[in-house]
């Protein structure tokens, strides 16, 4: 499985603003009275894409294009993927197992309805 991280954020950390949908204020996050700051582990993304063969774009802070991420990174892996996979549909044979078991339960109630029978007139 590739993995395609993308980094939203900044290295160095930041603060995290957050803007009220309905008004379009700007607040800070707060936490026990101080700014929670957030910063992007671009290192641990970096591994992460090397050992699954994927890829790792730094976003930063902006606003990022994910139809363009999509179209020059995550579709050439899934298209590679594609060419390369060769699909095997294989015969199934569970059905003569499903036979052998009926044609022994078959068997069984006969087996057992004639012992009954034979104890009853003794």
């Amino acid at each position: 499985m590739k993995i395609v991280a993308i980094g939203i954020g900044s290295e160095t950390g930041s603060q995290i603003t957050l803007t009220d949908p309905q008004t379009g204020a700007k607040t800070v996050l707060m936490h026990d009275g101080k700014p929670v700051i957030s910063k992007l582990d671009g290192e641990m993304l970096r591994k992460i894409a090397l050992l699954t063969e994927g890829a790792y774009i730094p976003a930063g802070t902006g606003a990022i294009d994910l139809e363009g991420i999509m179209e020059s990174h995550v579709k050439p892996i899934i298209q590679a993927a594609a060419d390369s996979a060769t699909r095997e549909i294989k015969v199934e044979r569970y059905p003569f197992m499903v036979l052998g078991a009926l044609l022994c339960l078959l068997a069984s109630l006969w087996v057992g309805s004639g012992a009954g029978d034979s104890r009853r007139s003794a």
